[in-house]
């Protein structure tokens, strides 16, 4: 036989080396592979993004003596009717994604209006309340996701009379550790605010610890101003603020006497009007927490 022709001994094993390899290779792999999922099973949900869109439909400040535009139903329930004469309203989406199905998500606003809920994904046909006193308050309303598992989350929330003056700012806070944060304020539906802002808004990301840091604030079209943040932590607060300089009122509507130029609203349970202070309690949500008043 020929020195370079190899016998059929070596060649077979060789190729049952090669073989034998492949098969300690790819049980290596299933092994890694079946570990690295189980411990990724047993990681805590991560959250991905939390986006707050606001989009403003109407704004007038009571002061500048015009009539509510119209009467809106902020009713929570059949048993505590609450109709609000409206001078502004914003309708506040909130949407918050994981990384993995997960429980116990929490939203949370507060705001220095009326507030109303709609829980549209996970869905819920009718809001649920630890106790009577946090159905009645009218100025927050927090639900909890805890027996409803999903790793998205969509909340509406409409706001009436929370853009009085001393209250024209928007926030953010972060419900979790967040990957990113986007805080979206949408006037496009009210140019005459637009018209009245003597300056750029201007935007803060406010640590839960330390100082806070300028942000750039980007305008994609007119009136609809966005900041961001990455990397976030729990109770982080994307702040923007806007500056008017001028009492608001809406071209065309009514002018009423100034002695009623309060912002009038029935409170839950009661056939009794409210007025609504210039520096009342901020708008906020947690998991995804809109805010919008003054105080962050």
């Amino acid at each position: 036989m020929d020195w370079m022709s190899p016998s059929l001994t070596a060649v077979v094993g060789a190729l049952i080396g090669v073989a034998g390899s492949i098969a300690v290779a790819m049980l290596q792999h299933r092994t890694a592979l079946r570990v690295s999922q189980e411990s990724d099973d047993r990681r805590p949900p991560r959250c991905t993004s939390v986006t707050l869109y606001a989009k403003i439909v109407r704004w007038e400040h009571a002061s500048s003596g015009q009539a509510a535009g119209y009467v809106a139903d902020a009713s929570r329930s059949p048993k505590l009717p609450v109709e609000v004469g409206v001078h502004d309203e914003a309708v506040y989406t909130n949407i918050a994604l994981y990384d993995k199905p997960t429980t116990g998500h929490e939203y949370l606003f507060r705001g220095s209006g009326v507030i109303d809920m709609l829980c549209l994904y996970p869905w819920r046909s009718k809001l649920r309340f630890s106790d009577a006193g946090a159905e009645k308050d009218p100025h927050q309303l927090r639900q909890t996701f805890g027996d409803q598992s999903s790793n998205a989350y969509v909340v509406v929330v409409h706001a009436y009379n929370g853009l009085q003056e001393g209250n024209e700012d928007f926030g953010l806070r972060m419900p979790h550790d967040v990957d990113e944060g986007r805080l979206v304020v949408d006037l496009s539906s009210v140019p005459h605010v637009i018209d009245a802002m003597t300056e750029r808004p201007t935007a803060q990301l406010r640590p839960a610890s330390g100082e806070p840091a300028e942000l750039s604030v980007v305008s994609y079209r007119r009136g609809i101003y966005v900041i961001e943040g990455k990397n976030l932590r729990k109770d982080d607060v994307l702040f923007l603020d806007l500056t008017l300089g001028e009492s608001l009122h809406v071209p065309g509507d009514t002018q009423r006497p100034q002695s009623e130029a309060s912002c009038p609203t029935s409170e839950p349970g009661s056939s009794a009007t409210v007025p609504y202070s210039k520096r009342a309690p901020a708008a906020e949500t947690s998991p995804a927490t809109p805010r919008q008043s003054r105080s962050a």
